[in-house]
């Protein structure tokens, strides 16, 4: 991935890791670590260390549970949060995997309810570097 894009971290980086804890059920850090590896998301620091982090403040929040040290399972978020983070973290795969293969990357979702239609008009941008488009669904 060029260096251009940018990095997936705060909102970005918790709500592809919730998801990722939704469909698997009760995964680990080092599990996760695999996965975003695996999927090429590009993040930086020591993974294991920024995933943990960004658990932290989920768990606050109630939409990721701590089972023990390093292991997560899914909480109960709100059902619009759970629904924004579906949205999101699918978004960032389609990206992900067609940016990977060499197609054109899908732009990303914009918000109907305000005129600013041009992020949807700009694919080459990662559904990461502007997460407005999301309180818009």
């Amino acid at each position: 991935m060029p260096e251009e894009y940018g990095r997936l971290y705060g909102r970005a980086l918790r709500f592809v890791l919730v998801d990722m804890i939704r469909a698997n059920g009760t995964l680990t850090v080092s599990q996760m670590t695999s996965a975003i590896e695996h999927l090429g998301y590009p993040v930086d620091g020591r993974l294991s260390k920024v995933i943990s982090d960004a658990l932290r403040w989920e768990v606050a929040r109630g939409r990721v549970v701590r089972v023990g040290r390093g292991v997560y399972r899914y909480g109960r978020p709100p059902t619009s949060t759970a629904r924004r983070i579906r949205l999101f973290a699918v978004s960032c795969r389609r990206w992900i995997q067609a940016h990977g293969s060499g197609q054109v990357p899908p732009p990303t979702p914009h918000d109907h309810r305000r005129p600013h239609r041009w992020w949807a008009e700009r694919p080459e941008h990662p559904p990461w570097d502007n997460t407005a488009w999301l309180w818009g669904c």
